[in-house]
């Protein structure tokens, strides 16, 4: 009988969970966004209450993602790492590579229906360097 009242509680849970596979799509939704330089169409994968509280001054126009492209580069790939678990939102970190800038680490959480809660184009923290080292390792 537990079993059946825990399940019962974790089903809505599990239901509405974001999978590695929701964060790889909103990842590569990104890449293809910002190489072609459409900082509109980022700042509109954001969940509404984000859209709305910056109304009057976007998280992402293209004018700033055209400053990212030359700074940073293209994004040429991404690969998943792993939940940063020392961040409180739990973000899902990728390895980030760059045609100018390189190598870096990208991290972002999707709300209930895939859209961008929080994104951090360029973030590092101790749980961070952790899946990085976890990654040479496994080499």
């Amino acid at each position: 009988m537990k079993t059946l009242v825990i399940l019962t509680f974790l089903l809505p849970i599990t239901a509405v969970a974001q999978t590695k596979t929701d964060y790889q799509h909103a990842m590569a939704k990104f890449q293809r966004f910002y190489n072609r330089g459409q900082g509109d169409s980022i700042h509109t994968m954001f969940k509404p209450a984000i859209q709305a509280a910056t109304a009057g001054n976007p998280l992402w126009t293209n004018d700033s993602n055209a400053d990212l492209l030359k700074q940073f580069g293209t994004l040429k790939s991404f690969t998943f790492l792993g939940i940063d678990k020392t961040d409180p939102a739990g973000v899902y970190v990728f390895r980030t590579f760059f045609s100018k800038a390189g190598a870096k680490t990208t991290s972002l959480t999707l709300d209930e229906n895939s859209r961008l809660g929080t994104f951090r184009f360029m973030t590092t923290s101790e749980g961070i360097d952790q899946l990085l080292k976890k990654q040479k390792a496994s080499r």
